[in-house]
């Protein structure tokens, strides 16, 4: 007998594959089973999901780093690496203001200034000296007290012959400091002052005497 399902020969009631069994019952194809399209779903539902996921977040990421290199140029805030550099700077040290000087310290520090320079030099060129500190040791020949100053004048002689004797006269301004002993004729001194050029006046005999000057600052009696 042959089967009429699925052609196969056979003897007695039943086909061998059951094809004609009352309880024999079909399988269905995967493909046509319910969960089959159910797992299906799920998966590209998953799958879809994972990939929109992905691009909502990088696409998130790109459009927050360019609003943060935008915000950042606008307002020239420092990033986090130039912050660092500038907090890692070490601070100077606030240099100590520097102890005030004694009069003493002044005087010393001026007289270093001073120039000693020959007379015959100063009376020659007295516009290369004019407004240089310079140095002179002399014997006062003449005081002139000021009448309408506080300075007196001062005639000094400061070339010493091999006898002792001092010629060669320069005419010196100063102004004695409050308390100092008063600056007398034979006196033997050190000032130490501005060249001012040269200064004239009347001999008495009339004539015209032209000698250097100076302003000095300080004078010292040293015999």
């Amino acid at each position: 007998m042959k089967c009429e399902k699925c052609g196969t020969e056979y003897e007695g009631n039943y086909c061998p594959k059951g094809c004609n069994s009352p309880y024999y019952k079909p399988k269905k194809p995967i493909h046509k089973r319910w969960w089959f399209w159910v797992i299906v779903v799920l998966v590209a539902l998953f799958i879809i999901g994972s990939v929109g996921g992905n691009d909502t977040d990088e696409a998130s990421s790109n459009d927050q780093s360019q609003t943060t290199t935008q915000t950042d140029k606008e307002t020239n805030t420092p990033t986090d690496k130039e912050t660092t550099t500038n907090t890692e700077k070490t601070p100077e040290p606030e240099k100590e203001p520097e102890p005030e000087k004694t009069p003493a310290q002044i005087k010393e520090d001026y007289i270093a200034l001073c120039e000693s320079v020959a007379y015959d030099e100063i009376a020659r060129y007295p516009d290369t000296y004019k407004g240089k500190n310079i140095k002179f040791k002399g014997e006062i020949i003449q005081v002139s007290e000021g009448y309408f100053s506080s300075k007196n004048t001062y005639r000094i002689a400061v070339t010493e012959d091999e006898y002792g004797f001092w010629d060669d006269p320069v005419l010196v301004e100063y102004e004695i400091p409050e308390g100092s002993a008063n600056i007398l004729e034979e006196d033997i001194v050190i000032f130490y002052g501005e060249c001012t050029g040269t200064t004239s006046y009347k001999s008495v005999l009339g004539s015209t005497v032209t000698i250097p000057s100076v302003e000095a600052k300080y004078i010292d009696i040293v015999q």
